[in-house]
């Protein structure tokens, strides 16, 4: 077993490294999503503008 460990290290520490980027990733875009802002940054550029839901909600308050 310490044998497989030894010979797969690096494999495993750049494995680990990948799940922790991912999972940093998603924790930052459920806090942004609870936090109301947009996933993808700026709305001003972006394809899908009417469809997103922060601009929906700053038009309700604004009007």
């Amino acid at each position: 077993m310490f044998e497989w460990i030894a010979a797969n290290l690096a494999t495993l520490i750049i494995g680990l490294a990948v799940l922790l980027l991912i999972v940093f990733i998603v924790m930052r875009l459920i806090r942004q999503k609870k936090s109301g802002r947009p996933a993808c940054g700026s709305c001003s550029g972006c394809a899908s503008r009417e469809y997103c839901q922060t601009i929906k909600m700053d038009d309700k308050k604004a009007g």
